[in-house]
């Protein structure tokens, strides 16, 4: 990745921090919400894409985790996303850590997205996916999607990045604590129940923590 061309875009509202690229673009921290609905997203994307070629789009549970996985594969695609473990076919990709071409977010602009209740990655990569490729874009294989990010189930190797917040005790199986004190009280509330087991795998002196912070929090609420 060092040979990318780097500089800094602002991507999504309030400031929200996003890297990019002559080459790539990097947002960051969209929050889910806010990529189901498409027009909002694809719009605020699409505008920032004038200089990048792609964006990677990352949701606030997943991060790149292996710099080194990065690989010039991944600028033949227009969409790469973890693959998803419950389809036969269609199955690339998982949204919340996602490789997206210039032509592809532009392509997706132009679609109407009659139901906001769809998520927005199912959107373009299974109920759209056939009109985009007539468009031109190139979904990746399954094959490439799991070396560039995991999400479920846990995978033996390396990947670019990962999307999934019940990941994260794994990623910080070497500290444990730390991620537990940065973790934010609406998210102990919220997702406690995805990071428990992991924590337990790990450290259950942590996870004993998890819960007491838990406890805690609802006693007050």
């Amino acid at each position: 990745m060092s040979k990318l061309n780097w500089r800094e875009i602002g991507v999504g509202g309030g400031g929200d921090p996003c890297l990019g690229v002559t080459d790539v673009g990097v947002g960051g921290d969209l929050d889910r919400h806010r990529l189901r609905v498409a027009g909002f997203q694809v719009d605020r994307v699409r505008r920032h894409l004038t200089a990048a070629d792609h964006v990677l789009v990352i949701q606030y549970d997943g991060f790149v985790l292996n710099a080194d996985q990065f690989s010039p594969h991944f600028l033949h695609y227009d969409y790469i996303g973890a693959p998803w473990p419950n389809y036969e076919v269609n199955e690339v990709g998982n949204g919340g850590f996602s490789w997206r071409s210039r032509r592809l977010v532009h392509a997706v602009a132009q679609l109407d997205y009659p139901d906001p209740t769809e998520a927005e990655d199912l959107y373009i990569c299974r109920t759209m996916r056939e009109t985009l490729e007539r468009a031109g874009c190139r979904f990746a294989p399954k094959a490439i999607a799991s070396h560039f990010s995991v999400e479920f189930p846990a995978v033996p190797y390396p990947t670019f990045g990962f999307h999934g917040i019940f990941h994260l005790p794994t990623v910080y199986r070497e500290m444990p604590d730390f991620l537990l004190d940065h973790l934010s009280d609406r998210i102990v509330k919220t997702r406690s129940g995805f990071l428990l087991p992991g924590f337990q795998s790990v450290s259950p002196a942590t996870a004993e923590k998890l819960q007491q912070r838990l406890a805690a929090l609802n006693a007050v609420s």
